[in-house]
């Protein structure tokens, strides 16, 4: 089915939410371990969460084994071996529905993580709460600190886009014990604190999905990937902590029983005590006394009564929650426009169809005029169904409310183009440039794929060493989606087997690890596997074979608008077969000689003159790439190397030398007298685009002077 991407924009607010919590949090689910009572059973300290079961060989620690190192404080031990099976787990049930009711969620804990002995660590997961509806196995809210890369990934409501995924490096050290928090919002601020202190925060996260009550504590949903190490003081809360309650934790000086408590509702009322102080309600007063505080109460006028508010994870106090000039009361939620008092959309969300434009300029019985007054639907991201988001057709000069309004081209469009020579900015100068990652370094200079002084490539090294370069996220392969075509060309020199991805282009909607456009030359067993739109079924995956070693290949993969998938290899056309999904939107970010968002399978050996089309390529065009020409040279002819103009000043012999350039290039400038014997005058003259010049200074008395010039990189 076609996805759609929305605005090309991206804002990011890096603000701790910890420290602007107005509600108290609830302690829903708290689990000490200082009750070994039952060998098999973690008792609940506090909170409303049922006990957990232990699955050895998780087991308690020994007296003394906890966080504090003081008698009487124990810890979870889950032992030092990767995959033993060990964890705890809390059993199902409606423990966890506030969290859900006020999409706000935290989680807090001790842990020792021992590593894998070799001063890295094993693929782990600290805890993992269950989500029935949510995406990747039900990930509801987990944590890996760190996966075996090192990184710390907070996923929530699945796995693993933007809109789910926080992650930072370098925040778990071995075999001590460490205070760790994660947390979202209810306006979807997620954030990672380590040791009391902040260590990434991003917004736009996706609301909860419902909980089923279990949580993993230790390892993941099906009990694999258990840490290696110790767990301790391990809670749930609904709502947020703040950054004063987060120190307090992981200073030792408050335990989560201590800052927050289990919810309770005095008045009977239907609203929790903690909710109604922070808003200002009475929790002693059910509205008998004053209807405000009350479950039928509307403080704010807008429409929404407050137990209304307090189950659709709303204030009171606040008439329009996400800022999005509509009242909370309109906006109904029913994913149905029905008119401007029933609009259907997400109260939470100023956005709810996510097409980039707000709820409140979206108004389907208007006509389409702009972005101001699209006529579109706030419900529904294409308007028109026509496979193209709303705000993207605007964008493009397309009608978001009319299907025969396209903005597809069939113009030969080059969206990113690295040829790696002594840096790794795109040539094309539509995308940002590529970032090295692990081992991966730019060779020498004659190493590329021509073998001439100033060709250099991209050095892999061996294979799954975990070498890679990767492009920033952004909009800069969007023409590629809204054509529904790409071909992707480059060379490589492969020196070693093994499975491997030679480039990986990311799709957050895409199945099989966000695989958008990607190819293994080869996989291990030798076949190389051209996938898009997902995997790894008939209409998203092409194989074929002929991948060498030890030797320069020129490989194209493509796709057109009608869904036929190509291989080329060294010009000749290898592989092919119709009937391809429709290209998932990409958010841009191009890794290269790695497997995408996990960085596995890095390739054994050499890349260069990587490049992107947003169309495909004829087959002359590609016969034109395998020997020899540079993909900006099928968008315009290559300008000829020439001396284009040489000045001389006869008063002060100034004599000024230009000629045709390539950006990113150093040039020699030799002179001489006779075009016999040469003279270098300069071997470092850098490149100053399409054209550069050199100065040169002539005694006034010369009859004569002969220049060459020399591309050196």
């Amino acid at each position: 089915m076609k996805k759609y991407p929305t605005s090309s924009l991206t804002f990011l607010a890096l603000i701790s939410l910890a420290a602007e919590s107005s509600q108290a949090a609830d302690l829903l689910g708290y689990y000490d371990f200082d009750d070994n009572t039952d060998p098999a059973v973690a008792p609940a300290s506090s909170g409303i969460a049922p006990d957990a079961v232990i699955t050895a060989p998780a087991a308690f620690t020994a007296d003394m084994g906890g966080r504090s190192g003081l008698a009487g404080d124990y810890a979870l031990d889950l032992g030092a071996g990767a995959g033993s099976g060990a964890f705890a787990r809390v059993p199902a049930g409606s423990h966890f529905d506030l969290a859900v009711t006020t999409n706000s969620m935290a989680v807090s804990f001790w842990q020792v993580n021992v590593g894998d002995g070799g001063g890295g660590f094993f693929a782990t997961t600290a805890f993992w709460v269950d989500s029935p509806t949510a995406a990747d196995d039900g990930r509801g809210f987990q944590v890996h600190s760190p996966w075996s890369n090192g990184t710390f990934y907070f996923d929530q409501s699945g796995c693993c886009g933007g809109g789910q995924r926080l992650t930072s490096g370098g925040l778990i050290n071995a075999n001590v014990w460490q205070h760790i928090v994660v947390q979202r919002d209810s306006l979807g601020n997620q954030e990672i604190w380590v040791d009391g202190t902040i260590s990434a925060t991003a917004p736009g996260a996706e609301p909860l999905d419902p909980f089923s009550g279990i949580v993993t504590i230790g390892a993941n949903g099906g009990g694999t990937n258990n840490l290696t190490g110790m767990l301790d003081e391990f809670a749930v809360y609904s709502g947020t902590l703040t950054e004063t309650e987060i120190g307090q934790l992981a200073a030792g000086t408050a335990t989560p029983s201590d800052i927050a408590k289990k919810p309770e509702d005095a008045d009977n009322d239907g609203l929790l005590d903690s909710w109604e102080v922070a808003f200002g309600l009475s929790s002693s007063d059910d509205g008998s006394v004053d209807p405000n505080n009350g479950p039928d109460g509307d403080l704010d006028l807008d429409g929404l009564t407050n137990l209304e508010e307090f189950e659709a994870g709303l204030e009171p106090d606040n008439d329009d929650y996400d800022m999005d000039n509509l009242l909370d009361g309109v906006e109904t939620n029913t994913g149905t426009y029905v008119d401007a008092t029933d609009t259907g959309t997400d109260p939470k969300n100023s956005d709810t169809d996510g097409d980039g434009l707000s709820d409140d300029v979206e108004d389907p019985t208007k006509p389409f005029v702009d972005a101001n007054q699209p006529g579109t639907d706030p419900t529904r991201v294409d308007t028109d169904g026509d496979g193209f988001g709303d705000f993207l057709e605007i964008s493009n000069g397309s009608d978001p409310t009319d299907i025969d309004s396209t903005l597809g081209t069939d113009e030969l469009t080059l969206l990113a183009y690295f040829n790696f020579d002594g840096q790794l900015a795109d040539q094309a100068g539509n995308t940002p440039a590529a970032v090295l990652g692990g081992s991966a370094v730019l060779t020498t200079t004659g190493m590329g794929t021509t073998g001439n002084p100033g060709d250099e490539a991209i050095e892999l090294g061996a294979i799954n060493d975990g070498a890679y370069a990767q492009t920033p996220a952004g909009s800069h392969l969007d023409q590629a989606f809204i054509n529904n075509s790409m071909s992707v060309t480059f060379w490589q020199f492969r020196t070693g087997n093994g499975n491997s991805s030679a480039f990986w282009i990311h799709s957050p909607d895409a199945t099989g690890n966000q695989r958008g456009f990607q190819a293994h030359t080869p996989w291990g067993n030798g076949t190389i596997y051209f996938d898009q739109s997902g995997c790894c079924g008939g209409p998203q995956r092409l194989t074929t074979t002929g991948a060498a070693i030890n030797v320069w290949q020129h490989f194209v993969f493509q796709r057109d608008e009608f869904g036929e998938r190509q291989i080329w290899i060294d010009g000749v056309l290898s592989a092919a077969a119709s009937g391809g999904e429709p290209l998932d939107p990409f958010d841009g970010i191009i890794t290269l000689g790695a497997e995408g968002p996990t960085l596995a399978n890095s390739f054994a050996g050499r890349i260069d003159d990587f490049a992107i089309f947003a169309n495909p390529l004829a087959p002359e065009q590609i016969m034109d790439l395998a020997t020899g020409a540079n993909p900006p040279d099928l968008i315009s002819s290559p300008v000829p190397f020439v001396i284009t103009e040489i000045n001389h000043d006869v008063a002060t012999g100034k004599t000024v030398i230009t000629w045709n350039s390539r950006a990113n290039r150093n040039y020699a400038v030799d002179s001489s007298d006779d075009l016999s014997a040469w003279e270098e005058l300069d071997d470092s003259v850098e490149s100053e685009g399409e054209s550069t010049s050199f100065n040169d200074f002539l005694p006034v008395e010369t009859p004569r002077k002969f220049y060459r010039v020399r591309e050196i990189q």
